[in-house]
């Protein structure tokens, strides 16, 4: 599933935080790692110049509170993931 399909399935549930893990590898067995990836606030500031003040501003708390919730969530699951998978030998990182 792409990044952009699971951006509109949390969108479609009304999804309270997002975040996406991406295990990475490439040509050579060495080439490896693990991406975590959450809200960005930017896109909201460029996607909203159709509101009013008021709107703006309660629909930015709203989404700034998304986005910490978000980040949290994404750098706990990383470190976690990254913790755990360090003892590994099927995927060192």
């Amino acid at each position: 599933v792409s990044l952009g399909q699971r951006t509109t399935i949390a969108n479609s549930a009304h999804a309270h935080a997002f975040v996406s893990i991406h295990a990475n590898s490439g040509a050579k067995e060495t080439v490896r790692g693990i991406e975590t990836f959450c809200i960005d606030p930017t896109i909201f500031k460029n996607s909203t110049s159709t509101l009013s003040a008021a709107q703006m501003e309660v629909a930015n708390r709203f989404f700034l509170s998304k986005c910490t919730a978000s980040q949290q969530l994404a750098q706990s699951l990383h470190s976690h993931l990254i913790d755990t998978l360090k003892y590994h030998t099927f995927f060192p990182v």
